[in-house]
């Protein structure tokens, strides 16, 4: 393997190719494909390390006894490799290459040139659980074990002030490439590594009702009136692409609705459901993970024209008493615990099979 961090010279490129001579060498090039180097920062107050810009999983505890859920679990991940390599025959050159983690596939750059400077790729993948011995929030749960196994803190001091945890050999990267060119035929070189994945326990919400145990010579408490969790706020808001009277010359009418949710707390479950006064979608549950804005699953609804009473002919399109195939107004409701909260109102009025009235114009 050839590890370079800037350019390859014209020397070490002679010398590659040289080697690349040497009978019963197997490899289609000589290729680099290693863990890439995260920014790292100290997370929140505890003073460990975590990556900026690397697979970092995030678990909090929902009744602040033990770790239980994945607050990240709707957000992709960050993957970094160091790549490069030589093509095995002079005359090729490196036509493509791609690293692939969790079945996304990311292109390198660098391709073109009978040499691959090396370099780091970083993308993003979809969530993933990692390839390790426990789930993420029994890993948290492990690691508070041994930390007050090995230590004078308690459990609870652990998880008021929240953790770090490694795990090596979490997920899998595949480097390939491909040279081709010249008289010579194509090959492909790959080469997997293993990466690893970062684990943050939160630290336990004092507004979630759970409160660590006394410790020794505890902090003294603040006053009441400062110690008062603030309530948790959240707001509903919904779009319609199409709102109002709609005259369709054909049914179904289809009208997408999106929305998003407003929460002041990170870590927040909500239930969320779009209806409106004679439909309904499905009811949907995520957690924000943090405060602020988030966009819902969008919902398309298909409004049909309604069945004639039986005894009465269907009113012409041109008819004045023509009443709407579907009215109503349609509204988003989410809730998180005690809290309920509604969007405001769209209305809706869907006549099918008819033209926009024309307007009268008065001489």
């Amino acid at each position: 393997m050839i590890r370079n961090s800037g350019a390859i010279s014209p020397i070490a490129t002679a010398a590659l190719a040289a080697l690349l001579l040497v009978p019963g060498l197997a490899l289609a090039g000589i290729t680099t494909h290693e863990p890439g180097y995260y920014k790292m920062s100290k997370y929140k107050n505890t003073g460990e390390s975590i990556p900026l810009n690397g697979p970092v999983i995030h678990v909090f505890s929902n009744d602040g006894k033990k770790y239980t859920s994945i607050a990240n679990d709707n957000e992709k991940l960050d993957h970094a490799s160091r790549v490069g390599g030589i093509c095995d025959k002079r005359s090729q050159k490196f036509k493509s290459a791609s690293v692939t983690v969790a079945g996304e596939s990311h292109s390198v750059s660098g391709t073109g040139d009978h040499a691959m400077t090396t370099h780091t790729e970083s993308f993003e993948f979809p969530f993933t659980l990692p390839s390790i011995s426990r789930s993420p929030a029994a890993a948290c749960n492990h690691e508070l074990d041994k930390r007050v196994a090995s230590g004078n803190k308690s459990k609870n001091y652990w998880m008021s002030r929240g953790f770090v945890v490694k795990y090596e050999n979490a997920y899998e990267a595949k480097f390939t490439a491909s040279c081709s060119g010249g008289i010579s035929h194509g090959d492909f070189v790959s080469k997997t590594i293993e990466t690893p994945v970062w684990i943050a326990c939160a630290a336990t919400d004092p507004a979630s009702g759970s409160k660590p145990n006394s410790e020794p010579n505890p902090p003294r408490q603040p006053d009441r009136s400062r110690a008062r969790p603030m309530p948790l706020k959240v707001v509903a808001k919904l779009e319609a692409d199409n709102p109002g009277t709609i005259y369709s010359k054909e049914c179904p009418a289809r009208v997408k609705y999106t929305g998003s949710i407003y929460v002041s707390k990170p870590n927040t479950e909500v239930t969320y459901q779009i209806a409106g006064s004679d439909w309904d979608s499905p009811e949907r549950t995520i957690t924000i993970a943090k405060p602020g804005f988030q966009d819902i699953t969008s919902w398309t609804q298909y409004y049909r024209e309604k069945e004639a009473d039986i005894g009465r002919l269907a009113a012409s399109s041109s008819d004045s008493s023509k009443t709407p195939d579907s009215k109503g107004r349609v509204r988003l409701t989410v809730k998180s615990g005690k809290t309920t909260v509604r969007s405001d109102p769209i209305p809706y009025e869907v006549y099918c099979n008819a033209a926009k009235p024309m307007r009268i114009q008065s001489n």
